[in-house]
């Protein structure tokens, strides 16, 4: 007896939905703000999507919950077809589960790496990341931006609160630095201008938001 076409996994279909929206993207039946908004939704819904299908394997192994959060362009919600994906995995708890879930980022982040992705990606602790995010300016200012995507809200929540708290209390000296730690080349040297981090590019628009 026929039980019809097999379902597509998390995987298939996210490599599906990427080939469709920069078909569309290139042959301009889609705009390109809202073709960044469908592709940051889509790697949304493969990561959750992903997570489920872990969830069997190394369930069991947890002691602390944990999330994913989405940084840098994914994390405002805008994802070009060769943009990097940034993504973050935090866990309420010790080192123990920091090790487990590298193990899981593995899972998580290998078919990414299949398809040729980039993928920037870490794994640590909410003590962890405010402690490092507290000594740091600009691991400070990445954490701005960063955005819940998967996994237990009330962790992402716990570090951005976090996060929220440490900015308030630093110098705007010091993060206006480090937002502008790369400084690009004048605008006028250049024979070809660098869109995303140049003077009025796409990195001073985020950073004006």
């Amino acid at each position: 007896m026929s039980t019809g076409p097999r379902r597509m996994d998390s995987a298939q279909a996210y490599a599906a939905a990427r080939e469709t929206l920069t078909r569309e993207l290139k042959s301009g039946n889609l705009r390109p703000l809202e073709g960044c908004r469908s592709l940051a939704q889509a790697t949304d819904e493969y990561l959750r999507g992903r997570l489920a299908e872990l969830e069997p394997a190394f369930g069991s192994r947890r002691t602390a919950a944990f999330c994913v959060l989405a940084q840098g362009g994914y994390g405002f919600g805008r994802l070009c077809p060769g943009s990097d994906i940034d993504a973050l995995i935090i866990t309420s708890g010790a080192e123990a589960d920091v090790e487990v879930l590298a193990e899981i980022s593995q899972g998580l982040f290998h078919p990414l790496w299949d398809m040729r992705l980039a993928v920037g990606h870490g794994v640590r602790s909410v003590a962890g990341c405010l402690e490092l995010a507290a000594s740091d300016p600009q691991v400070l200012t990445a954490l701005l931006d960063a955005r819940h995507v998967a996994g237990d809200a009330g962790v992402a929540r716990k570090l951005l609160r976090g996060v929220a708290e440490l900015a308030a209390h630093t110098d705007p000296a010091d993060l206006a630095v480090a937002l502008n730690a790369s400084p690009a080349e004048a605008l006028p040297d250049l024979h070809a201008p660098d869109l995303k981090a140049g003077p009025g590019g796409l990195r001073d628009c985020q950073r004006a938001r």
